[in-house]
């Protein structure tokens, strides 16, 4: 859903890019060349969204952090990276939160308290 804001809101920056209340003077004919490359077909761009949608939806969009190898790294991660709680477009972490939900009493070293980010 992220990645289809960001392709509306390129595509509102393309389409918007140089436009003003005043007028213009007419513009050369490699001006309008190039503009005109920018236009997308609404066809197009329907398939170019539907496919992002569906990209989206199967999680193929975003990649997943993979975990590390290494075992001070892994066992570090488990300690300090805190349960993130997602409410709408809200996050919230708490490591009284992690501990609990981890039952492990060393998340409570984690100084991050309380997170909220929006």
């Amino acid at each position: 859903m992220k990645a289809t804001v960001f392709l509306l809101l390129v595509l509102c920056a393309f389409t918007s890019w140089g436009q003003e209340d005043s007028p213009r003077p007419a513009p050369d004919t490699a001006a309008l060349q190039w503009q005109d490359s920018l236009v997308m077909e609404e066809a197009e761009f329907e398939r170019v969204y539907r496919r992002l949608e569906q990209l989206d939806r199967d999680g193929k969009l975003w990649t997943r952090e993979r975990k590390s190898d290494n075992r001070f790294v892994r066992a570090l991660d488990a300690i300090f990276r805190p349960e993130v709680v997602r409410v709408g477009n809200t996050a919230f972490s708490c490591s009284i939160y992690t501990a609990i939900k981890r039952k492990n009493p060393l998340c409570l070293i984690n100084p991050l308290v309380v997170s909220v980010s929006w």
